[in-house]
């Protein structure tokens, strides 16, 4: 069945027809020249230039009555006797001799003769050049007596005469007052002969500009035709079931033959030695090919509009005729052309019936297609005429073929498009279907993974995050590896068993490693399945420890919230006793000489008094009572002055090292207070590593948190954040402890060392820019702090505070 296209409207189909109508008429051949003023003509062997402005009116077709001598090859002398001899008839040219009437007969295709004519000229030397085509079959030109052309050797029967095409330029030099031109022609080896084919004189630039002209122009359409035709090719190539690219891309590929071996007849200049024979048989074979391959391409186009009987017949007497010219020299198949020339008509009436029926049935694309079939039947009928020497135009189907060409591919795009469309709307009913796996298992809360042969053969998203591995990095893995070893006897049992019931089987929760070196607790159940026809077990894996995390972390929440309470109230009425106290003392230092000794003591009472203050600021910023202005600010910058600050005060043993990377990164913050956080931080570190020194490291990066993409702090919502990560390798955190150690005045140092309220500001702090903190230490390995901190962009937080 064919495809059905989507319909073109009316006024694009109705815009490409005046298109092609332009393109007929202009390509329509006439039997009179196209100038405006019709140039001089040859009248009984004799044509006068002497007025003619070459320069100005350009060159002159040397058409008219030739004085014509039959089986005569005159002595081309100037004035000689011979050339005095009357002429036996006066010939038109271009045109050939068959069937002319010389006395009582008509003469046969086969036969030579002698053409002669006089061109009278200005008495003023001027530089002339003949363009001379094609003639049938073999000529020689003098000009004056003097030769200056010749294609093949003319003699007086078969054995003597040889054919040769060969157009070209002949420059005669200054003439001045008359050419006395003479051409001998002979053929013996096709159906028609004479100078079948028009002779120009002009300038020699004029000839010269003519003839690369039409060459090049012949290359271009040479060269878009073997594009074409090898671009459909490929096509088909890709696509077996693309018959219509096939015989279109076929087509193209014999057109360009008639390309090369017609008109200047390019293959000739290629290879000069080129066969004469052979050059006429791809001509002919461009022909009869290239109408059995549209005919192929019609059928294709539009099989229910066709009778494949006709047009597969069409293709059959192409293939045969073909055959013929193959297998016979030029003088026997030259006949073939007539016949061949009315099936061709016949076909291309043909395919105006397919056309009519195709836009009674409106079918899309039928428009395109009348289009270019328009422009190829007026040039193809234009060669059939050139050809019969009913007018004399030149050969056009190269341009008609060109046209038709861009409609067609345009027409087979389309055609392309539609299977796309068709191969989309498949993928569409796929996509659907696998929507219902993607949402069960991409998304699902489980972990859903394939082991076989103890390795991970598929695992979707949530198996990559509680394993820590990629998808690439799991498919190495064996999956026991990642169990905690004191649990893989155990689960090894419960798996081994599962396989040999060939039912489900659900393991105790047992510990997984993550790459990170985490232990998270998991629960798996298994099920034994087939995997690309062998046998595989399916898990599900559920991971534990995010329940115990909430937990531990709700747990601590209500804790560190009761004690902000108590804190914020204690802090407040504290705060008061220091003001009373720092009031009273700096009354007194007033009332005091300068030199008093009591000053001094006063102004310890003073600066305890001060630092009693602060130490309430920072309670009141852990319970989240203490009010600072947020404002947009650029965190980059404000960690990096926290690090001049650490570089100027840090122990000479210990190394900071740092990558900043969130450059550009915006949050709505307290500058001072993102100081501060960093500041805690790495005096914890280097306290840790100041016995035996080590290494700082800062980092400041962006990250999206989704859900469960967030490692290290489970309190976040989903959204844009930075990550201000803190590593030491100094002497880590016990574990026992790990949960205490951002409660307010929890201090693992020994007294005196700290007040134990640095980490608890840093929570405060961070919990009250909406953030979360994490942690990972291990003994003797170091301690890494993760704080995660919400970004803005500048149009949703310019301008706010709190």
């Amino acid at each position: 069945m064919p495809i059905v296209l989507r319909k073109i409207p009316n006024r694009a189909g109705w815009a490409i027809l005046g298109l092609a109508s332009l393109v007929v008429a202009a390509l329509l051949p006439s039997g009179t020249a196209w100038a405006q003023s019709p140039p001089p003509r040859v009248e009984n062997g004799v044509i006068d230039l002497r007025t003619w402005d070459f320069a100005r009116s350009g060159s002159v077709a040397l058409d008219g009555q030739w004085a014509f001598y039959w089986r005569q090859f005159l002595t081309p002398e100037k004035n000689g006797d011979t050339m005095d001899a009357e002429p036996q008839s006066f010939l038109k040219v271009p045109y050939v001799w068959n069937d002319h009437p010389l006395g009582a007969e008509r003469l046969p295709g086969f036969g030579y003769a002698t053409y002669r004519m006089r061109i009278l000229l200005s008495p003023e030397p001027e530089p002339l050049a003949l363009h001379v085509i094609d003639v049938a079959t073999a000529c020689t030109v003098y000009a004056n007596g003097r030769l200056v052309y010749r294609a093949g050797l003319p003699g007086t029967s078969r054995e003597m005469s040889t054919p040769g095409f060969l157009p070209g330029v002949a420059d005669l030099g200054p003439v001045a007052g008359e050419i006395d031109l003479v051409v001998h022609v002979a053929n013996f080896h096709h159906r028609q002969g004479g100078l079948w084919d028009r002779i120009t004189i002009g300038r020699p630039q004029q000839m010269h500009a003519m003839r690369e002209g039409r060459i090049v122009f012949n290359m271009v359409l040479f060269g878009s035709l073997l594009l074409m035709g090898l671009y459909h090719l490929g096509i088909y190539g890709l696509r077996r079931d693309a018959r219509s690219s096939l015989y279109f891309g076929l087509a193209c590929l014999t057109v360009t033959l008639r390309t090369l071996t017609t008109g200047e007849r390019y293959l000739v200049q290629l290879v000069p030695a080129f066969p004469f024979e052979w050059l006429s048989k791809l001509e002919y074979l461009g022909f009869y090919l290239a109408i059995g391959c549209f005919a192929l391409f019609t059928r294709s186009l539009f099989p229910e509009e066709s009778d494949r009987r006709i047009l597969f017949g069409i293709a059959t007497l192409a293939g045969l005729f073909s055959l013929l010219v193959l297998t016979t020299p030029l003088r026997i198949y030259s006949y073939s052309t007539p016949v061949f020339e009315g099936i061709t008509v016949l076909a291309l009436g043909y395919g105006m019936v397919i056309l009519g029926r195709a836009l009674r049935k409106e079918r899309s694309g039928a428009e395109i297609f009348l289009a270019g079939f328009l422009v190829l039947a007026a040039t193809a009928i234009n060669d059939i005429l050139y050809s019969r020497q009913v007018i004399h135009t030149f050969y056009m189907v190269q341009f008609g073929l060109l046209f038709f060409i861009l409609s067609q591919s345009f027409l087979i795009s389309r055609r392309f498009s539609e299977l796309f469309d068709v191969v989309a709307a498949q993928r569409i009913k796929l996509k659907v279907s696998e929507e219902k796996y993607r949402q069960l298992v991409e998304n699902a809360n489980e972990a859903i993974f394939i082991v076989q042969d103890g390795t991970f053969k598929f695992a979707n998203t949530r198996t990559e995050t509680i394993f820590g591995f990629d998808a690439r990095e799991l498919s190495a893995l064996p999956f026991m590896s990642s169990v905690y070893a004191d649990d893989r006897p155990m689960v090894k049992k419960h798996l081994d068993r599962g396989v040999a019931s060939g039912m489900g089987v659900a393991t105790e929760t047992f510990r997984l490693v993550k790459r990170s070196g985490r232990t998270v607790w998991v629960h798996l159940n298994a099920v034994p399945t087939t995997w690309e026809d062998r046998p595989a077990i399916l898990n599900f894996l559920s991971d534990f420890s995010g329940r115990k995390q909430m937990e531990n972390q709700l747990h601590r929440a209500q804790k560190m919230e009761a004690l902000a309470t108590l804190a914020s109230g204690l802090a407040q009425d504290f705060n008061k006793f220091i003001a009373n106290v720092l009031q009273n003392a700096e009354r007194a230092m007033m009332n005091l000489p300068a030199d008093s000794e009591s000053r001094s003591f006063l102004q310890k009472v003073m600066d305890a008094g001060l630092s009693a203050r602060k130490l309430v600021e920072q309670v009141l910023v852990f319970s989240r009572k203490g009010h600072r202005a947020k404002r947009p600010i650029r965190v980059a910058l404000e960690i990096e002055e926290a690090v001049r600050m650490l570089r100027a005060a840090h122990a000479p043993n210990i190394t900071i090292r740092t990558d900043i990377a969130a450059s550009t990164a915006m949050m709505m913050a307290n500058g001072a207070q993102i100081r501060d956080i960093l500041l805690n931080l790495a005096n914890n570190a280097t306290d840790a590593m100041k016995e035996a020194g080590g290494i700082l490291q800062i980092g400041l990066h962006e990250v999206t948190v989704t859900c469960g993409s967030c490692e290290y702090a489970g309190g976040l919502n989903q959204g844009n954040y930075v990550r201000l990560t803190v590593a030491d390798n100094g002497r880590g955190i016990p574990e026992e402890i790990q949960d205490r150690i951002f409660e307010p005045y929890f201090t693992a140092k020994p007294a005196g060392e700290g007040t134990g309220m640095g980490l608890s500001v840093v929570m405060g702090i961070v919990k009250r820019h909406k953030g979360d903190i994490g942690l990972v230490s291990s003994l003797n390995t170091g301690t890494t702090f993760h704080v995660y901190l919400p970004t803005i962009s500048l149009s949703n937080g310019a301008g706010m505070a709190e």
